[in-house]
């Protein structure tokens, strides 16, 4: 027995603490995945920062590509300036709002809801802009009683014609597609 004592005895293979409890080496695989899982999020937050900032420079950018276009009167960099800010205004947009809107989802009926509530928000906002539309077609109404200019009575016909046609898309459209 004394013989077997003083022989060294070949430590298992893995590491393990004082708990005889498996220890995460770096070597092994299952150390890899936490290290690159710690850096994955790391290397997400700092791309996720870099481009918040490329799009705020590149709106700032386009901020001034604006004011010197108005001040020398050039309208193809106008142009380009408004449309530049608007794009990065939605890649902006898009950058906060898709990873808030992607989490926030958790089955099948919460994307059903969202769907439902986008349609029927889109709905009533174009059952108010045609009833403005069709205030704004009375009122070139009047403005062709008042003046008989036959412009106005065009933009009366139109606008009337218009708002009609959107009011009665936005009652009955959603009922048609079978979404409500």
């Amino acid at each position: 027995m004394k013989l077997l004592n003083a022989l060294p005895l070949k430590p298992p293979p893995g590491n393990f603490d004082e708990n005889h409890m498996i220890v995460a080496d770096e070597k092994n695989f299952d150390g890899i995945l936490d290290n690159l899982s710690g850096v994955g999020a790391n290397a997400t937050e700092k791309i996720f920062t870099w481009g918040i900032n490329g799009i705020t420079i590149m709106f700032l950018c386009a901020v001034i590509m604006m004011i010197m276009a108005i001040i020398f009167k050039n309208g193809q960099w106008q142009k380009f300036a408004q449309t530049l800010m608007l794009w990065t205004f939605l890649g902006m947009l898009s950058l906060r709002a898709v990873p808030i809107i992607i989490l926030s989802f958790r089955s099948e009926g919460d994307v059903d809801d969202a769907f439902t509530t986008a349609l029927l928000a889109i709905s009533q906002i174009t059952i108010f802009i045609g009833l403005i539309a069709l205030m704004l077609s009375l009122l070139f109404r009047l403005a062709h009683k008042l003046i008989a200019h036959p412009e106005y009575h065009r933009w009366s016909k139109n606008t009337l014609n218009v708002s009609i046609m959107m009011i009665l898309f936005a009652l009955i459209g959603p009922y048609i597609f079978g979404i409500m």
